[in-house]
Order: structure tokens, then C-alpha cells, then sequence
């Protein structure tokens, strides 16, 4: 099943004039590792220190960094879910 959680990380740091993940990752600080999962949208997860650090340098908030997109499965799942009262 295709993830439903996207990382937005090289969109928003190429828009705030970054060339590539090395640059990035000077600017934050974070591992090379972690910086390049995350330009490449193959990170599993992240951590609030990271968010944060990411959001320094690339003077944005969370929220831009991460994209949900909801697929056929997920519409599906949802029906399933009891309401909230």
C-alpha cells in the first residue's frame, strides 16, 4: 500500500532557494542521512527536533512540510470509523 503521508521537504526547501539535501542539511544541522531520506520522501518517520530544526531554516511551519493524500483505501477505512458524538 502506497503511503498516504508525503513529505514536502525538497518542494519547500528548492521554493526558499536550496540547490540540494547537503545544503539543507548544513543549514539545519541534521545528519546527512536524515536530510536526504527526507528530500527524498523516504523517511519513515521524523521527530519534533527535526521538524523544528527544518522549520528554522526554511522559515516555514509544520504543516508545509507535510502533505497527506488520501487514496481509495483510506476513503474506504474512514466509512468504517464510528462518529463522534
Amino acid at each position: 500500500m502506497p503511503a498516504m503521508v508525503k513529505f514536502a521537504v525538497r518542494e519547500v526547501a528548492e521554493a526558499r532557494g536550496f540547490k540540494n539535501a547537503r545544503q539543507l542539511g548544513e543549514a539545519t544541522g541534521l545528519f546527512p542521512a536524515t536530510v536526504y531520506r527526507l528530500w527524498g520522501d523516504t523517511a519513515r518517520r521524523i521527530d519534533k527536533d527535526t521538524i523544528d530544526k527544518l522549520c528554522v531554516a526554511l522559515d516555514c511551519e509544520p504543516g508545509l512540510l507535510i502533505k497527506h493524500q488520501a487514496g481509495e483505501k483510506q476513503s474506504m477505512r474512514s466509512k468504517r470509523l464510528p462518529r463522534r458524538k
